[in-house]
């Protein structure tokens, strides 16, 4: 741990860990691999209905992992401070402002 404070268990944590990125991932990786199996190319447009319920339900689970990944730049974040994050990247004299 570069900065020696305890990372607890929050509600951040808990919605980053369990709530968003799994659960995201595995509808998102449903949902494609449902179309996938029924035909559906990838890096391809498709103008026609055919595919859009499985692309939503991925765009749906792509949506809960982006929840899940700014619920874990939150936790980062909030859990050390803001300035200790910092001083991970920039020199201690920068931040003599706190």
């Amino acid at each position: 741990m570069p900065t020696r404070i305890p990372v607890g268990q929050d509600k951040c944590h808990v919605m980053h860990r369990q709530g968003g990125w799994f659960v995201g991932g595995v509808v998102m990786a449903y949902g494609m691999g449902m179309a996938g199996s029924r035909g559906m190319l990838r890096r391809t447009l498709y103008e026609t209905t055919l595919y859009q319920p499985y692309t939503a339900v991925a765009m749906v689970g792509a949506l809960l992992m982006a929840v899940g990944f700014f619920a874990f730049l939150a936790n980062i974040i909030t859990t050390p401070g803001l300035t200790n994050v910092l001083s991970l990247f920039v020199p201690e004299k920068w931040l003599a402002w706190r």
